[in-house]
């Protein structure tokens, strides 16, 4: 039995390669990876999963920047947040040093 070592594409290639210019295009126009896939799905005659498309317009975004958030450190007992509802009796309290809400 002969097993061919070799596997039958690049591991770095992708079936998206071919519709480059209009994944970027889509992304131009502010699609998502889904909306993409189910654009090559139906209207290219593309058969590959979702996953496929996901991981190549990643790749051609890059990752996101993380935001920046900012962190308030307080001493035990010192400060509680209040968020309240329109609708009386409703309310949450979430205590400053240990993010607890009750």
């Amino acid at each position: 039995m002969d097993i061919d070592p070799q596997p039958s594409r690049s591991p770095s290639a992708s079936f998206c390669e071919p519709y480059r210019d209009f994944n970027e295009t889509a992304l131009a126009k502010g699609r998502n990876a889904m909306a993409i896939w189910q654009d090559l799905v139906h209207g290219h005659g593309f058969g590959e999963k979702y996953s496929s498309v996901k991981r190549f317009v990643r790749k051609m975004c890059g990752s996101p920047r993380p935001e920046a958030r900012v962190i308030i450190e307080t001493a035990p007992a010192e400060e509680v947040q209040v968020d309240s509802a329109p609708v009386p009796c409703l309310f949450v309290l979430t205590l400053g040093n240990s993010r607890k809400g009750v």
